[in-house]
């Protein structure tokens, strides 16, 4: 069986596209095998193939979508009379087998075009026939007298007929005893075998395109297809718009449990708009819902790093904490987790000696089992850091404070207890009496870090955005 498309609208409209047996490609790139000037077509959309199970079309990732008779699909089998949508593309699909498999064997075929013949050859002699007693009839009349010379003298006699044995016919026969009357009946008769000759050549005609053509398109879609030709073509959606539908389509496949289909779909508008936010949040939700919560640690920063700002960024900004310690958690396995239950940050007053001094007190909690004891931790394991950035009143550059404060890891004193809380202080001093660089820097924000031994275990800024802005400046 030969499969081929039929582009039912667009620029294409009316060709007819052959389906080979190797996979071929459909989208917008000039090398695709099959080019659609699409704005709403993917570079590489989609490809389509013969199989020994018949034809297959599959999407490769894009952000826009192949619609199969009205149903969106990421993958589908086309038979005939499949209508497919494609961008704002649509186009036909036609089986071309051949007739004796269409029409119940080779025997009704055989058949046919002998009933074909046979009715050609009975016209044929029927008109021959007829031709031939009208060509008798004519050959019969008797010959026109030719006109008087001029002046009226004639040089020539006309023999005169035979009175005696030449009676005058009736007025209303013609010669050989056949009628006027009769003579026009059988040019009728001759003009309706004419035509259904016609007719028996043009049913011949139309088998023997049947024969390699297949069978003719549905009336539903024969309607389908004039009605999209007659709509006006809709204005072209911008890259945002069409990255929204592609979104909304990504939440309907994880709705219904295709949670690859959807990131096949989220991945492809990262791709194709690097900068569109919402297809990184959704990408993390459905990487946690995958339980990849790695990858939708990954999938957050993106949002943050890109620039992410108001309600978006405090989500995203959420949202990789929790996941952070999710993530410890599940690598620590039975062993102590430990979380950073608050920072509290205060403000001295200035003093001869120095022009500012604040301290950030981390209040440090044990993460256990919700139906059991609280796991043991050692303290001596325990350490904390917490980094302070100013920024450049001259540059606004966010840097590493050179103010006054702690260097290394800072550890809870004493026993930890099962349940029990712990807290570390950390100060932040400038003197008065510094440099230029220290004068035009000023108080910025700070970075708290908990370790358990050498594993980090949780971490915090204020404000949240220290956490990424000033990740190249952390000594």
């Amino acid at each position: 069986m030969i499969y081929r498309l039929i582009v039912l609208n667009g620029p294409r409209q009316g060709q007819r596209i052959a389906i080979e047996k190797q996979p071929m490609t459909i989208g917008r790139d000039p090398e695709c095998a099959i080019v659609f000037p699409d704005e709403d077509m993917a570079r590489r959309h989609a490809t389509i193939e013969q199989t020994a199970a018949g034809l297959l079309i599959h999407d490769l990732g894009s952000m826009g979508r192949i619609v199969v008779n009205g149903r969106e699909v990421r993958e589908s089998r086309l038979k005939h009379g499949d209508e497919v949508e494609i961008g704002r593309t649509r186009f036909l699909v036609q089986a071309l087998v051949e007739a004796e498999v269409e029409r119940g064997g080779r025997r009704t075929t055989a058949r046919r075009r002998l009933a074909l013949a046979a009715a050609l050859a009975v016209a044929a002699l029927a008109v021959a026939g007829l031709w031939g007693r009208l060509a008798a009839t004519e050959r019969r009349k008797p010959a026109a007298r030719p006109p008087a010379p001029a002046g009226g003298a004639s040089t020539q006699a006309w023999p005169a007929p035979n009175v005696a044995t030449a009676a005058a016919p009736p007025a209303a026969q013609g010669v050989s005893g056949v009628t006027t009357e009769e003579i026009e009946r059988l040019k009728q008769e001759l003009i309706g075998l004419r035509r259904m000759v016609g007719e028996l050549a043009t049913q011949r005609v139309e088998a023997a395109v049947t024969a390699t053509a297949g069978p003719p398109a549905p009336a539903a879609v024969v309607t389908a297809q004039t009605a999209v030709a007659a709509a006006p073509e809709p204005p072209p959606k911008t890259p945002e718009e069409r990255a929204r539908e592609a979104v909304r389509r990504a939440r309907e496949l994880a709705a219904a449990g295709d949670l690859t289909g959807a990131d096949t779909v989220l991945a492809g508008i990262q791709e194709a708009l690097p900068d569109f936010l919402p297809a990184y949040e959704e990408r993390a939700d459905l990487f946690e819902r995958r339980g990849k919560i790695a990858e939708a640690i990954e999938q957050w920063l993106e949002v943050i790093e890109r620039g992410a700002t108001g309600t978006a960024y405090e989500r995203a900004a959420d949202e990789y904490f929790r996941l952070n310690r999710l993530e410890v958690q599940r690598a620590a396995g039975p062993a102590a987790v430990l979380r950073i239950a608050g920072a509290e940050q205060r403000k001295f007053p200035d003093s001869p000696e120095f022009s500012e001094m604040r301290s950030v007190t981390v209040r440090l909690a044990v993460e256990g089992p919700t139906n059991g004891p609280a796991p043991e931790v050692r303290a001596a394991e325990v350490g904390v850091e917490v980094l302070f950035f100013d920024r450049q009143r001259s540059t606004g550059r966010i840097v590493p404070s050179r103010a006054l404060t702690p260097r290394g890891r800072l550890r809870p004193n004493g026993l930890w207890r099962p349940g029990e809380t712990k807290s570390v202080t950390a100060t932040y001093v400038a003197p008065r009496e510094a440099g230029a660089e220290r004068r035009d820097a000023e108080f910025y924000g700070y970075v708290v870090r908990l370790f358990y031994g050498d594993r980090l275990q949780d971490e915090e800024a204020a404000p949240k955005r220290l956490l990424y802005d000033a990740r190249a400046a952390r000594p």
